[in-house]
This record gives C-alpha cells, sequence and structure tokens, in this order.
C-alpha cells in the first residue's frame, strides 16, 4: 500500500464483518495468494483516503526471481506480515476464550495504538468486533476510560492520552 489505512475484514457466515486487522503505508496486502492459487477470502476497507499499488502473481513472481537480493527482503518482509497477524490473532484467540471483555478491549485499544499511533480512526463497534465483545460494552468500557483520563473519544475517533495507564489495565504489557 502506497499510504492510507485499510482495515481488513472477514465476511462471517452470519454475515457479519470481522476486522481481523488494520493495514497501513508500505505494507504488503494478499501475500497469501502469491503463494498459493486459492481465491483471497478477506476484504479490505478504506478508513482513510488511500492508494494501493497492485502488481499481478506473475508479473509478482517474475520480478523476485530476476533479482534474488531483492525477492529475498521481500519474501522476508511478507514472512514478517504473516508472523505478526498470525501472533495477533493467535493472542486474540486466547483473549476470547479465557479474558474479561474489559481485558480484551484494553489490548485492542494498546494493540491498535502500538501499531497506528495515538489517535486510532475507529467506531466504538469496530473496536467491539476486534475484541469479541458487544458493542455496549465497548462504550460503556470507552466511558470508563475517558472519565479516568486514558483516553479522548470524539465521534469515529479515540485518541490515547496514556498508554502507561491503559497498559496497566492489561496486566501482562505487550511490547510497544
Amino acid at each position: 500500500m502506497a499510504e492510507g489505512r485499510l482495515k481488513i475484514l472477514k465476511h462471517s457466515p452470519s454475515g457479519k464483518d470481522v476486522i481481523v486487522a488494520f493495514s497501513g503505508p508500505g505494507e504488503i496486502l494478499g501475500n497469501v495468494s502469491l503463494s498459493s492459487e486459492k481465491p483471497h477470502f478477506y476484504s479490505a476497507q478504506a478508513v482513510l483516503d488511500t492508494k494501493v499499488l497492485a502488481i499481478k502473481s506473475d508479473a509478482l513472481r517474475s520480478f523476485l526471481s530476476s533479482d534474488p537480493q531483492v525477492g529475498f527482503e521481500v519474501l522476508r518482509k511478507m514472512l514478517l506480515v504473516a508472523d505478526q497477524r498470525l501472533t495477533s490473532a493467535l493472542r486474540r484467540l486466547v483473549d476470547l476464550a479465557a479474558e474479561r471483555a474489559e481485558h480484551r478491549l484494553a489490548y485492542t485499544l494498546f494493540t491498535l495504538s502500538s501499531e497506528v499511533g495515538r489517535t486510532l480512526l475507529v467506531t466504538r463497534q469496530e473496536v467491539a468486533q476486534m475484541a469479541g465483545t458487544t458493542t455496549e460494552t465497548a462504550i460503556r468500557f470507552v466511558s470508563r476510560l475517558k472519565k479516568a483520563g486514558v483516553v479522548r473519544a470524539p465521534r469515529r475517533k479515540i485518541y490515547i492520552v496514556d498508554r502507561t495507564k491503559l497498559g496497566s489495565l492489561i496486566g501482562d504489557l505487550p511490547q510497544a
């Protein structure tokens, strides 16, 4: 992606969209479909004005094989992205199974702020989807964070004022 921000969505069988990740400038999208001829099961939705560069799989394979040094670096970056997403997905799975909704919400906000900065262009509904809880629970939680001075939350945005306090709600503070 050249510029902007995308949210990566998975459509569930029940018709509900689940936010899988956010992607920003310099990130490679669709890297799984490069190694497989299977169709891509995710969709992307722009959060900001976005420019995406598209390269056909055959052209990319040809380019990567023509310059092994560049090919190695591109593949290394793709593996890094895949590893980060897998690690994040596994953490979310454990959280969904074992942690309270407030912990999952705090972890979601903390992780997003690590990835994209203190200004999160997300709705409470989107945060709830990412944390596997209800929109109402996310609204109440963000309201408590506002009262505690941890966040500011104008419409369709959450600004993290105090990441240390937010991190303390998680317990085993992840690396920022």
